[in-house]
């Protein structure tokens, strides 16, 4: 197959002040380098910080937004204009968001602002006592069956956890860097997956350790299944007692796995029967 060398790029990801710069050749013709390359349709910079790209996706969705209001003002339908701005607004603001997440509150309240245009442009035919002093923003999203985009994020990326967990998600490189936590004793913080230390803030909010900190932090409704402690741990026991060789990728023994499964079992059943074999008779394992 020929490569266009003109098609090519070269990219260094790095946060050094000083990067060391190379020039690169291909079938004989130099490869030009830039600071930013879109990949998937994910704008990456040099610096892997995504701010390019949160500008580029909200001035996307604000223009798709105007599009609707020229487009639909005769629309008396509140759920009729919900059902597009689902489909060209917000599939736009939610595409492979658990990459590029943001964590700095003026892109989080940038993005919501989006739909906070959006709605206020919804309700607008509602006979409001004061139209000058509005509900709050999130009951207003209620009147309509809409979340905001930040819960929906922090979902989307539970969400994602859990697809790798469960292998919906076909990944052995994502599923070796999550882990989970199993201390040696008991403790009061009770966390489902193991956190790396990090000394910066960039570190600690990488796309991958954030969806995991994420999914530690409280239980989420996902595809009419409720993710939480319980039924992760739920899921790891039937998971061993199903396959008779654990995967290689799995550095735990077989014992700390059987702790796994005896401490979800009895911290989250609080049953009548004491026995642990009467626990795992009563959920099915």
């Amino acid at each position: 197959m020929h490569v266009n060398a003109e098609k090519c790029k070269a990219i260094t990801f790095t946060r050094s002040r000083s990067p060391i710069v190379h020039g690169y050749m291909l079938n004989l013709s130099p490869l030009q380098r830039v600071n930013r390359i879109k990949d998937l349709g994910v704008l990456l910079d040099s610096k892997l910080r995504f701010h390019e790209h949160v500008s580029v996706t909200i001035s996307r969705a604000n223009a798709m937004v105007g599009f609707l209001r020229r487009n639909t003002a005769h629309f008396d339908d509140v759920y009729a204009l919900k059902s597009l701005y689902c489909a060209f607004v917000r599939s736009v603001l939610e595409y492979a968001v658990q990459v590029w997440a943001p964590y700095h509150a003026v892109h989080i309240q940038r993005i919501e602002r989006v739909q906070k245009r959006f709605v206020r442009y919804a309700l607008r035919g509602l006979p409001w006592n004061d139209p000058t002093n509005l509900p709050p923003y999130e009951q207003r999203c209620a009147l309509i069956g809409m979340q905001t985009l930040e819960s929906r994020r922090l979902m989307l990326q539970r969400i994602f956890i859990f697809d790798v967990l469960t292998d919906k998600i076909d990944c052995s490189y994502l599923l070796r860097n999550v882990s989970l936590h199993a201390p040696s004793r008991q403790l009061r913080h009770h966390r489902v997956l193991a956190m790396p230390n990090h000394r910066t803030i960039y570190g600690q909010n990488n796309p991958l350790d954030a969806c995991c900190r994420v999914f530690n932090e409280e239980r989420c409704i996902s595809k009419k299944c409720i993710v939480s402690r319980v039924s992760i741990g739920y899921w790891f026991a039937r998971s061993l007692n199903a396959c008779e060789e654990w995967p290689p990728y799995y550095d735990s023994s077989v014992q700390r796995i059987n702790s796994i499964q005896r401490k979800y079992v009895f911290r989250n059943l609080p049953l009548s029967a004491h026995r642990y074999d009467d626990r795992l008779t009563f959920i099915g394992l």
